[in-house]
């Protein structure tokens, strides 16, 4: 993968999550065994997993109605 490749899916991520389509980022660009870390410690593993954090934070923000 090039630089410019690179530098295209950054934009595209970027993108995504400042529309707040961070579900779509995480389909699109996660690993099924991804580790997440939160700032609390918080550690979540595995797409699925990591999905429901995702949808429970935005629910609890107020971000998905």
């Amino acid at each position: 993968m090039t630089l410019e490749e690179l530098k295209i899916k950054l934009a595209d991520i970027n993108n995504l999550v400042v529309t707040f389509q961070t579900s779509v980022a995480l389909e699109k660009y996660y690993s099924e065994n991804i580790v997440m870390i939160e700032g609390d410690g918080t550690i979540t593993t595995g797409k699925q997993e990591c999905r429901k954090g995702r949808e429970v934070f935005m629910n609890y923000s107020g971000l998905l109605r």
